[in-house]
């Protein structure tokens, strides 16, 4: 047996709490590519929490501007520059 479900839109947008907001933030920043799966857990647009997360950022949702750069800097890779030099050089040496 087939059941339909009817889903209707009320037309109201949802809202969430300035606390809500940063932990959605800090929990999209808390690990590498969870920006999506972060949006779609909480059903918002993936462009509405990267507009949270420039904000959560410059600290305009009240999160401390160092803390997340410093999650940030946790979550780049290490980069070795002498590796990197080389890199650059054989790029440009043609044989």
């Amino acid at each position: 047996m087939l059941e339909i479900l009817d889903v209707t839109n009320t037309g109201r947008r949802r809202r969430f709490s300035l606390a809500e907001k940063i932990r959605i933030v800090e929990e999209s920043l808390s690990g590498p590519k969870l920006a999506r799966a972060t949006a779609r857990r909480y059903g918002i647009a993936l462009s509405g929490l990267y507009q949270w997360r420039r904000q959560y950022q410059r600290g305009e949702l009240g999160g401390d501007l160092r803390e997340s750069r410093r999650a940030q800097a946790r979550l780049r890779p290490e980069v070795d520059t002498a590796d990197l030099d080389a890199h650059r050089k054989r790029r440009y040496i043609r044989t």
